[in-house]
């Protein structure tokens, strides 16, 4: 009698674990859903922002809106960096984005001119860095018609020159803020500023 030693191939049974879970599958689309939902709201920041200052852009009242918005970022700030386009500022300046009521927590401040929109923005993003939201990014039009917006010393630079500000890019060097600073908003395309405010930090 001959006897078939081969071996049989042997069938594992099926693994439950094997793939995604329904549940994983849910919760990947509740985290896609809310990181949606986030994104829109900053889309529709930027967009309301925007309309509102075209709709001004004759009477120009954002200048003064922006005066008071940046006195405010400089004086609860700490540190300043460039970056391109702008600056970024981190201390506590950080608003609730409902009330507006101070926070007192760590706050990243940017300022950054975006030239290739039309007309060109100035855009402040604010980011709250310790918060456990997903919702911790604000972003508004600050400005319009703006080439760049440029900190410089004001013990060192008491007028306006743009080939200076120019060298020095976005003007105040990475490190803690100046006791005074001097903000020029320079227009696109032109060397004269727009706005001049020298603001007293300490």
């Amino acid at each position: 009698m001959i006897r078939n030693y081969s071996k049989r191939p042997i069938v594992r049974p099926f693994s439950r674990h094997t793939g995604v879970t329904m549940v994983e599958m849910l919760a990947a689309i509740v985290l896609a859903t809310l990181l949606t939902v986030a994104m829109l709201g900053v889309l529709k920041s930027m967009t309301h922002g925007r309309k509102v200052l075209l709709a001004d852009v004759t009477s120009e009242p954002w200048h003064t809106r922006l005066i008071d918005q940046l006195e405010w970022d400089l004086k609860n700030s700490r540190t300043i960096k460039p970056i391109p386009g702008g600056f970024e500022l981190t201390g506590y300046a950080g608003r609730d984005f409902s009330d507006g009521r101070p926070l007192h927590r760590a706050t990243t401040i940017q300022y950054v001119a975006v030239t290739t929109e039309h007309p060109p923005l100035l855009l402040r993003h604010e980011i709250h860095g310790d918060s456990l939201n997903l919702d911790n990014r604000a972003t508004e039009v600050v400005g319009i018609n703006v080439g760049r917006l440029v900190l410089l010393p004001a013990d060192e630079m008491r007028s306006f020159d743009p080939d200076y500000a120019a060298d020095l890019q976005n003007g105040v060097e990475n490190g803690p803020l100046p006791n005074r600073v001097t903000a020029f908003l320079v227009c696109n395309g032109d060397a004269t500023p727009l706005l001049q405010k020298t603001f007293y930090l300490r």
